[in-house]
């Protein structure tokens, strides 16, 4: 998984599902999930700035 875009859009996925937990109280999953989102997100924007890892 490689690509940029690829990791940019299942960061914002697990973002939305975690804001979505939060909503509903399910706060402990919704924190493992936006964990999982910040990291996917923080490795496309780190892959964006140089074109490589």
């Amino acid at each position: 998984m490689r690509h940029k875009v690829t990791r940019l859009i299942l960061g914002a996925v697990w973002v939305v599902i975690s804001l979505v937990l939060f909503i509903n109280g399910d706060s402990s999953r919704g924190s493992f999930f936006l964990l999982i989102g910040a990291a996917f997100l923080y490795s496309g924007f780190k892959i964006g700035r140089d074109g490589t890892r």
